[in-house]
């Protein structure tokens, strides 16, 4: 079974407040989701089970909507039963290194957001950063105690 299928709207019938009320928890027939205002089409009009409309946050554009199935809503409750609600997290990193990230990770199957999510859950499985960072020796401590104090001064790889 699909996890979602594409929505359109009537505008004319549309109840967007009837159709957002039980969030991701899939609880329209076809025939309630269209008389809400719902339009699909395809195969979702061959679906069996119930539906849900499914809002999409897209970064500062605006959301779109899907039709989720049972499917949806079960991959997107965590392992304990709980409705899995999810936050935006960024970061600021080299435009290489993300390039180069996202090819070792696609070669693995995953995408970006699946290995920060793996990463997160390590760290919190673990209670501790999952990854060995070397100790800094006298030397560094003490650029750092300097940068810290505003007496840095800076340098190249090349120089180093």
């Amino acid at each position: 079974m699909p996890t979602h299928y594409p929505v359109a709207f009537d505008k004319s019938k549309l109840d967007m407040d009837a159709l957002m009320a039980p969030d991701i928890l899939p609880t329209f027939s076809l025939a309630s989701f269209a008389a809400k205002g719902a339009v699909l089409e395809g195969a979702a009009l061959e679906h069996k089970g119930s539906l849900a409309l499914i809002e999409l946050q897209n970064a500062g554009a605006d959301p779109t909507y899907v039709a989720g199935t049972d499917n949806f809503y079960a991959i997107t409750r965590d392992y304990q039963g709980q409705t899995m609600l999810t936050v935006e997290v960024r970061s600021r990193i080299e435009p290489a290194l993300k390039d180069e990230a996202t090819a070792v990770l696609k070669a693995s199957g995953l995408d970006v957001s699946t290995a920060i999510r793996l990463f997160m859950r390590s760290v919190v499985e673990k209670g501790y950063f999952p990854i060995e960072i070397p100790k800094p020796n006298a030397q560094t401590l003490a650029a750092i105690a300097d940068a810290k104090k505003g007496r840095a001064t800076r340098t190249s790889l090349h120089a180093l």
